[in-house]
């Protein structure tokens, strides 16, 4: 379909630039090649709308390098762009962490960072692939070292496709290399400097009278591309509620193979430049789209505070922010807070000289019986609703899961130019035991007066683990040390293992940040 898509955009003439999108003609392919263009584009049709960055973390195509700087300095519309995708079937955006994949010297050029006890950089580990093949041709060591350093380089400054540097390898080969191995299910090849908690540190000094500030509310989604909003409620069938679809065809895996003989001890840079290749997905459909497929949630909800379940009710919600994201279930949560003159609610801004008394509660989800309920079939026949979802409905229990613990992060946006970011963000903050079906806990800030700076604060509800597909995406093995010496990856279709790739996993829910900046 993928190829079929690229045949009719090729044949398919740009609309000109600069007209009014009402006014262009219908035979024409039009594109954004900024945010601006977009929102300018949105703003033609006069009618209300919504932009939400999604996947922010989710590194398949995405440069190590990138970072939400540009988009506060350049690209951030707050009439339209005020909520964030927190999670969806691509994993998990939240958590901010100070390593990278690759890394910018002085001279903002692209280098291969050194690994740490909780990251394994990808060029690293096509440089331990390449000094393995080394040793075992009996070069001599001068040699192999430039092999190994050459291949490190190419890796880093291919960036998403630097598995390529290396010929021929499986996708095990990289072990866990460019992942957050101690994020709650994340994106994969995750993306730091795209994460919720580094974008709401961010602060923008263009304007030293005026910093500018995201100040989005969070959402979740499905995002499988199927039409089926909603499909975490169950953690089955992982060809069905996520888009882990894999080879799941012999001869289009054959076909799809890009990778390369071994031939010569050698490592390759592919520029993207200089191919015939009409899209970066055309060369990522080998090692890394197999890799990648592992890492496919069943995804997100976004819950809305609305006054009714009218349409124009939850759009009002999702304009004030009063929403939260899921990671699937049906989690309930309201986090509120209460200052000296005003009521806020989640996604609320305020201005204060002393913390608001904050108030979270939260209920679990209800636990989910197999198959549909009784009604499903007053409106679908058994037919549709078996294409449809498998016959696995939406069919809550009575039973409602533990919440666990009441998670509160704190963060303090950027006070002046570069300050570091790795010290504003507190997660976790505060904790707060529940161990029950549902809980109430309050909390205030006994050093927002003392700071004086102005504070962010959102907080997770956490379930107690359940079976979730893909929680543990690469199945490794790890030494005495913590370092992962051998994966097996999840995969579906022909080659499904692992008894279809399910692990437990503690879903949560998000609330919108409230934030409170501090005035005397």
């Amino acid at each position: 379909m993928q190829r079929f898509f690229w045949e009719e955009i090729k044949a398919t003439p740009i609309c000109p630039e600069g007209v009014n999108t009402r006014d262009l003609p219908i035979n024409c392919y039009e594109e954004a090649t900024n945010p601006n263009i977009l929102f300018q584009k949105l703003r033609d049709w006069e009618t209300p709308y919504m932009v939400i960055p999604h996947g922010t973390t989710w590194g398949f195509y995405t440069p190590p390098t990138s970072d939400w700087k540009k988009q506060l300095a350049d690209f951030q519309d707050d009439e339209s762009q005020f909520l964030f995708e927190i999670y969806s079937g691509h994993g998990n955006s939240e958590e901010y962490r100070t390593w990278n994949d690759a890394k910018l010297n002085s001279n903002v050029e692209v280098f291969c960072p050194e690994g740490s006890s909780d990251f394994l950089p990808t060029c690293q580990q096509a440089g331990n692939i390449m000094a393995a093949r080394c040793e075992d041709s009996g070069m001599d060591a001068q040699t192999c070292k430039y092999l190994v350093d050459q291949t490190k380089l190419f890796t880093a400054q291919m960036g998403s496709t630097g598995y390529a540097a290396v010929n021929e390898t499986e996708p095990d080969d990289f072990l866990n290399a460019g992942q957050c191995n101690d994020c709650f299910l994340p994106a994969f090849n995750y993306r730091p400097q795209g994460s919720a908690q580094y974008v709401l540190a961010l602060s923008d000094f263009t304007d030293q009278e005026n910093p500018k500030r995201f100040k989005f509310g969070f959402i979740g989604s499905s995002d499988n591309h199927g039409a089926r909003p909603g499909t975490g409620y169950k953690e089955i069938d992982r060809l069905y509620n996520t888009e882990a679809n894999g080879f799941n065809d012999p001869l289009f895996e054959k076909l799809g193979d890009l990778r390369r003989p071994k031939g010569k001890l050698e490592p390759s840079y592919v520029d993207l430049g200089n191919t015939s290749l009409t899209s970066i997905m055309d060369l990522n459909i080998a090692t890394d789209a197999e890799r990648q497929s592992a890492y496919f949630m069943s995804g997100g909800l976004v819950a809305a505070h609305s006054t009714s379940r009218k349409r124009e009710s939850i759009w009002d919600a999702l304009e004030r922010k009063e929403v939260y994201a899921t990671s699937g279930p049906r989690i309930l949560l309201w986090f509120d807070a209460e200052t000296q003159s005003q009521s806020l609610t989640m996604g609320a801004e305020a201005n204060s000289n002393k913390s608001p008394l904050f108030t979270v509660k939260a209920a679990g989800s209800l636990k989910q019986k197999p198959g549909c309920p009784d009604y499903s079939n007053n409106g679908l026949t058994q037919e549709r609703l078996e294409k449809i979802c498998n016959s696995e409905c939406y069919n809550p229990s009575n039973e409602r899961r533990l919440i666990t613990r009441i998670e509160v992060i704190k963060i303090l946006p950027q006070q002046y130019e570069n300050e570091p970011v790795e010290g504003l963000i507190e997660d976790v903050w505060k904790s707060f035991p529940c161990n029950s079906t549902s809980c109430k806990i309050s909390f205030e800030d006994e050093q927002f007066s003392i700071g004086q700076r102005d504070a962010i604060y959102y907080v997770r509800a956490i379930e107690e683990p359940s079976p979730t597909l893909s929680a543990d995406p690469l199945g490794c093995e790890f030494n005495e040390m913590g370092e992962c010496i051998k994966s097996e990856i999840c995969r579906v279709g022909v080659h499904e293992n692992r008894d279809g790739c399910v692990a437990p996993a503690e879903h949560r829910a998000w609330s919108s940040p409230i934030y409170v900046n501090y005035s005397s």
